[in-house]
C-alpha cells in the first residue's frame, strides 16, 4: 500500500489526536500537576538481525515471471525520539519517530526506515524507584529498500508496534530504562526496481535499545532524592 508524504503526515496527526482523545477522559486537564506531565525521551540501541520473505515478479517482453525467497540481515542501528504526556503514574502516550537499518548478510540487500509511531504506555510496579512498562501503537514507516543489483526504492506503509521494558526512576525528572520494540507493517510494502522487477516484502524489526526520559514535572519515588538539597532549615 503507496502512500505520499502528505498523506503520511495526516494520519500521524489522526492517530495522534486519536491517543489522547482515547485516554484523556479518564483524566482531566485540571488533575494535570507537576507529578505528571510532559516528558521527551530518546534511545540508542541496536536493530536485531532477522530475515524478510519476499516475492520478486520480472516484466519482460515474454511475460512476466515471479520468485519467491528470503532477505537476510544483520544487527543495525536503531535510535529514537519521543514526545509524550503522563497523565498519572501509570498511564502515559507519547510520539515516537524511530530510525533503524539492517545491513544485507549476503545477497546485496539493504534495509532501513523511519517511522512515526502514536503509543500507550502502561506502567506497573512503579515504586521505589523502579518501574516495568508495557503498550503499542499505530503509525506509519516509511522504508528504504537498496539492491546492490538492481537499485532502491521506498514505501510508505502504515504499521504498528509493541513494546515494553524496565528502568529506574533514578532523579526526580530522569529515567533510564532497558527497551523492546517490535514494528511491523500491516501490509506488505511494494518496491519497484531496476530491470522491470517488482519486489513485495512485509516490514517487520525488533529493536533493543537503553532510553533516558526527561520528565518536565517531578516523577514519584526516584530512586536518589535530592530534593532536601539547597533547603535551609528553619
Amino acid at each position: 500500500m503507496r502512500m505520499n508524504r502528505r498523506a503520511s503526515l495526516h494520519a500521524i496527526f489522526c492517530l495522534s489526536i486519536a491517543v489522547l482523545l482515547a485516554v484523556a477522559p479518564s483524566t482531566s486537564l485540571a488533575q494535570l500537576d507537576l507529578n505528571n506531565g510532559l516528558y521527551l525521551a530518546g534511545s540508542l540501541g541496536a536493530a536485531l538481525q532477522n530475515g524478510h520473505s519476499f516475492s520478486v515478479a520480472t516484466q519482460s517482453s515474454s511475460g512476466s515471471t515471479s520468485s519467491d525467497g528470503t532477505a537476510n540481515f544483520g544487527t543495525g542501528l536503531s535510535a529514537t525520539f519521543a514526545s509524550g504526556l503522563a497523565f498519572n503514574d501509570n498511564l502515559r502516550s507519547d510520539i515516537e519517530f524511530s530510525y533503524r537499518d539492517k545491513p544485507g548478510k549476503s545477497d546485496g540487500i539493504n534495509e532501513k526506515a523511519y517511522s512515526a509511531i502514536a503509543n500507550i504506555w502502561v506502567d506497573v510496579l512503579h515504586q521505589y524507584g523502579y518501574f516495568i512498562y508495557f503498550g503499542g501503537g499505530l503509525g506509519v514507516a516509511d522504508i528504504n529498500l537498496q539492491d546492490s543489483g538492481n537499485g532502491s526504492d521506498s514505501d510508505i506503509a502504515p504499521a504498528w508496534q509493541i513494546g515494553g521494558g524496565a528502568g529506574l526512576t533514578l532523579l526526580s525528572h530522569w529515567a533510564l530504562s532497558a527497551d523492546f520494540r517490535r514494528i511491523t507493517g500491516f501490509d506488505k510494502s511494494t518496491f519497484d526496481l531496476q530491470g522491470n522487477q517488482q519486489l513485495k516484502t512485509r516490514y517487520d524489526t525488533n529493536a533493543v535499545s537503553l532510553s533516558l526520559r526527561y520528565s518536565f514535572g517531578a516523577m514519584s519515588s526516584p530512586l536518589f532524592d535530592f530534593s532536601w538539597f539547597g533547603q535551609s532549615d528553619e
